[in-house]
């Protein structure tokens, strides 16, 4: 809300603050009045004005971190990202003040995660530190999600990064819709991939289910041949007690008789 901006830009700019009573449109911070709610200056634009849409544009730039090397401790690090982040901020706010985009602006545009200095701090870190950035936009409206200033920053950092368009959802699309997106990134020389999340989780569920179907009936061959061998040492087992009772049941006379002729010879 006004008074969450008011305070975090206080607090970046380092700055006490303080209500003027006299005047209760404007909330000075320092010296200068940064915000001004009653201001009807200019007329209230609607977000289907081509101006609006400029000045959105613009405006609404990804935060640039300030230029560092080797030599920048972390604590001038830190003051310079406040200060660039803080002008970026006023930015917006003069923006507000200079179109009437106040509510338009502000309750539409940003959102806290946006206003918060540590959410693009994150960001800064991760794309210099990465090869490959990746954005993810869906299919049904892809142009609606690309970021295209997230595309310029990431080649301003190093013009050796890739930047990915994973496009998903492609499932809603026609082949022609498909055909014809994938032209569109084509001529605008930009690395995309049509992906479906929905297809590709039917997918391996299917292969869970087959690889486990199969390890069943990998299983139940096992545990058939493992009842097949018990049966079979079963078998010899009874054979050979039988064959042991035969024996102890006959005199020696029937026993070389049962050995044959080779048995009376040697």
């Amino acid at each position: 809300d006004d008074l969450t901006d008011l305070m975090l830009d206080a607090e970046l700019s380092q700055r006490d603050f303080a209500p003027d009573r006299y005047e209760r449109q404007h909330i000075v911070v320092g010296k200068s009045a940064v915000y001004n709610p009653a201001s009807t200056t200019a007329p209230l634009l609607t977000s289907e004005d081509p101006v609006l849409r400029e000045a959105m544009t613009l405006a609404l730039r990804i935060p640039r971190r300030p230029p560092w090397d080797e030599e920048t401790t972390p604590e001038q690090l830190e003051y310079a990202e406040r200060d660039s982040f803080l002008e970026w901020r006023k930015r917006l706010a003069d923006l507000e003040e200079e179109f009437g985009l106040a509510s338009v602006f502000s309750a539409n545009a940003l959102t806290p995660f946006e206003k918060n200095i540590e959410i693009w701090r994150q960001l800064w870190r991760v794309v210099e530190r990465s090869d490959v950035i990746c954005q993810i936009l869906d299919a049904r409206n892809p142009l609606l999600y690309y970021c295209q200033d997230l595309d310029r920053y990431t080649h301003e950092v190093s013009p050796d990064k890739r930047y990915v368009l994973l496009i998903n959802k492609a499932d809603f699309l026609s082949p022609t819709m498909l055909k014809r997106w994938k032209e569109y990134f084509e001529s605008q020389k930009l690395e995309a991939y049509f992906f479906s999340a929905k297809e590709e989780t039917a997918r391996k569920e299917e292969e869970q289910k087959s690889q486990g179907k199969t390890l069943s009936d990998d299983a139940e061959n096992i545990n058939r041949d493992e009842e097949d061998d018990e049966e079979e040492e079963e078998e010899e087992e009874e054979e050979e007690e039988e064959t042991q009772q035969v024996e102890a049941t006959q005199t020696p006379e029937h026993r070389d008789r049962a050995d044959g002729p080779e048995a009376l010879v040697s």
